[in-house]
């Protein structure tokens, strides 16, 4: 995969990422628009404000009611935006590329729009210049910490040069 550089350390390897691939598994949808997917996880007010720091009831319904909550929101960008780098790049992703563990080889390719793609960028970019403040900083080390920062600014500048 071309997010190979991201995806796995951390990014794409935490529950919340588990959250958000089965999102794409539950159903049989071969595109998400990624205005869709921000509706399907409330993330409009977030992005209204402008603040990914704080997470509060982000996540999305299945189709049998249940609710999958997302812990930190800044991970969910962080996901969003490989994903979606990854769907620029080579047309569609793999459910089991992105983990081994998912028996469905499900292709599909998140549809970018522009303001919702600037949206991530401009998140991971302010993630990376004051990682502290967010919310994950309380469960990670600070060495990781500016590890991942790091992996989502380089992340960000990627990504908006695929556009």
């Amino acid at each position: 995969m071309y997010i190979d550089n991201w995806w796995g350390d951390y990014i794409g390897s935490s529950a919340d990422s588990a959250v958000l691939l089965r999102y794409f598994e539950q159903d049989d949808t071969g595109e998400y628009p990624l205005s869709r997917i921000f509706t399907d996880f409330n993330l409009y007010e977030l992005i209204q404000w402008g603040d990914f720091r704080e997470t509060e009831e982000i996540g999305f319904t299945d189709e049998d009611g249940r609710t999958h909550p997302i812990s930190s929101v800044i991970n969910l960008v962080a996901d969003l935006a490989a994903i979606q780098l990854e769907s620029l790049r080579s047309g569609s992703v793999s459910l089991t590329d992105l983990d081994g563990e998912i028996p469905s080889a499900k292709r599909f390719v998140i549809q970018p729009d522009e303001d919702g793609v600037d949206c991530l960028v401009e998140a991971l970019r302010e993630f990376a210049d004051a990682p502290e403040e967010y919310d994950i900083a309380a469960r990670l080390p600070e060495d990781e910490l500016r590890e991942m920062a790091a992996q989502c600014r380089s992340l960000a500048d990627v990504l908006e040069r695929s556009l």
